[in-house]
């Protein structure tokens, strides 16, 4: 279970000032995915939902109590508005079926939002306890985040507790991966942009998201590099720790059951009063460092490609390099 809100949030306030947003002809579509049927949700929903919301067993990791019959019908009134009192946010809502049987298991919303990149798209998801491990939450949140990308979404966030490993594995599977931010105790996840997983034709983006570092201590690595650049703290979950880079790609430092770690190497482009800082850190920390690879130039920098550079090892035995100019960049 991921975040759930209304899509109408208690705390709203009634606005007298309508605003103009892009939102006309965002009706949520009747979607179907793998063992699930997605039904546009209806205030009548409230009566077959309820059943599904009424185990106490849901709300493990949210602050939540389950909803009484009239309150899950309030809920679905104001949701069933499509949109916030001011108009600045979309309000997608789906009652998440059975394929086979019909039955209603569970629900996916999404709230829309223009971003400075686009629209943007807060997901949560909820399934039933007597359907869960089967497929219908990453089914679901799947064909809400396809159809989402086909109107041009071009982010997606979540919020889960750390301890919800299973909608951790659901949001890792829509291309989401956990960021150092951490509101009302669950952990901010981030798409940069939401992967195309319906079968219709879309335009396909490729972006890099993530990456998992074999290290000897996770947190000792992972706390290494993100002081070193500068960057948030690392974030907990499962076994990952995980470091956010500013682009949205994440590092999830884990620690795997094997003899010995394999040396990778990891470069990382950044401007320059971030290279000033890192190397401050580096040689305050007593930390050994080269112009080279090789380690023939200790105690130095380089000035390759009109820039600068440096090599170094992390706690692991991991070749990193900071650099302030690509490979090739000239100069």
């Amino acid at each position: 279970m991921a975040r759930v809100g209304d899509g109408a949030r208690a705390g709203w306030r009634e606005v007298t000032r309508r605003v103009d947003t892009p939102w006309e002809g965002w009706d949520a579509p009747r979607l179907a995915r793998g063992p699930v049927v997605l039904e546009p949700l209806r205030v009548d929903d409230a009566g077959r939902m309820w059943e599904v919301l009424a185990d106490p067993r849901l709300y493990a990791f949210i602050q939540e109590e389950p909803p009484t019959r009239d309150a899950l019908r309030a809920r679905y009134a104001r949701q069933a508005r499509g949109r916030s009192p001011d108009g600045r946010q979309r309000w997608l809502n789906w009652v998440v079926c059975d394929r086979d049987t019909g039955a209603a298991a569970g629900y996916v919303q999404a709230t829309v939002a223009a971003t400075p990149g686009g629209p943007g798209a807060e997901l949560a998801w909820v399934i039933g306890v007597r359907f869960q491990g089967r497929g219908f939450a990453t089914a679901a949140a799947a064909a809400m985040a396809g159809w989402l990308g086909s109107r041009g979404v071009r982010r997606l966030t979540a919020h889960i507790h750390p301890d919800n490993l299973a909608s951790g594995r659901v949001a890792a599977r829509l291309g989401l991966a956990p960021t150092g931010r951490v509101e009302a105790g669950e952990v901010l996840w981030v798409a940069a942009a939401p992967p195309h997983v319906t079968r219709e034709r879309l335009e396909m983006t490729v972006s890099f998201n993530h990456t998992i570092v074999p290290a000897r201590d996770r947190r000792a690595s992972a706390a290494f590099l993100a002081g070193l650049l500068g960057l948030p703290e690392p974030t907990e979950w499962g076994p990952f720790s995980t470091v956010a880079l500013p682009d949205g790609v994440f590092l999830q430092f884990a620690e795997p059951d094997v003899a010995e770690i394999q040396m990778h190497h990891y470069a990382f482009l950044v401007d320059d009063a971030t290279f000033d800082a890192c190397y401050a850190r580096l040689r305050d920390a007593g930390v050994a460092h080269w112009a080279d690879p090789g380690q023939t130039m200790p105690g130095q920098v380089n000035t390759n490609h009109g820039g600068r550079g440096v090599y170094f090892f992390d706690p692991s035995g991991h070749g990193l390099e900071v650099l302030t100019r690509p490979y090739g960049a000239g100069g």
